[in-house]
């Protein structure tokens, strides 16, 4: 859905974390393409590996050869894919919407860990939470860059034909109001309103919310 305008392509984008938090999917729910940032440099300490459950990190191991470089490259362990659902029982469990939610849940991991590449697993989890929100927006993997900070994240809106950048509170690090990488293209700036209710996983509100998709829809006051 354009936020800007019904002639505008509003488009959003991250990189393919794991089971993101409700930020995400309040951006995805209002951009028309979703760019995942696959060619993006790993970060030890990022959220592609592991993310918080219960306020307490979760992650998933990664093979020792492929623990470093962008993140298309990582690769995780054979055991992997159990590891986690060990980790997502032990965290919810008991949690109001378990008893109806979890096999959901371990579906879509069992369906994800065919792969063994991190970023194939991610978007198969991204794309399984989106179907059970109900958004629909279509996950557009970048294609390799050069450039870096603004200009990275300009070239991509710009290459998908987007005029509108939905951008997170984060991207205010790098992105300011006005940025001619942005305008130069055409591009105008727009932040997300998302009201976060926790840094928690998605799964914090999908296994406590009835509507996990209220929880992402909340919004600050203009």
């Amino acid at each position: 859905m354009s936020v800007d305008g019904k002639d505008d392509v509003v488009v959003s984008g991250h990189q393919p974390d794991l089971f993101p938090y409700t930020g995400f999917w309040y951006k995805m729910a209002h951009a028309d393409l979703f760019d995942l940032a696959i060619h993006d440099q790993f970060q030890a300490r990022g959220y592609q590996r592991r993310v918080t459950m219960r306020g307490q990190w979760a992650s998933v191991p990664l093979a020792q050869a492929h623990r470093q470089g962008p993140i298309v490259d990582l690769r995780v362990t054979p055991e992997a894919g159990d590891h986690l659902w060990d980790v997502i029982r032990g965290r919810y469990v008991g949690s109001r919407f378990w008893a109806t939610r979890h096999e959901m849940v371990h579906d879509w991991l069992q369906k994800a860990f065919v792969d063994d590449r991190l970023w194939v697993i991610n978007t198969s989890l991204i794309a399984s939470v989106a179907e059970y929100l109900s958004i629909d927006t279509p996950l557009v993997p970048a294609e390799p860059q050069e450039l870096a900070g603004a200009a990275r994240v300009a070239e991509r809106v710009a290459r998908l034909g987007g005029t509108v950048c939905l951008a997170g509170t984060g991207g205010k690090a790098y992105i300011a109001e006005g940025d001619e990488e942005f305008s130069s293209r055409g591009i105008r700036i727009r932040w997300s309103r998302h009201a976060l209710t926790t840094g928690d996983s998605i799964l914090t509100a999908l296994f406590d919310d009835e509507t996990p998709l209220d929880t992402v829809m909340k919004e600050v006051e203009p």
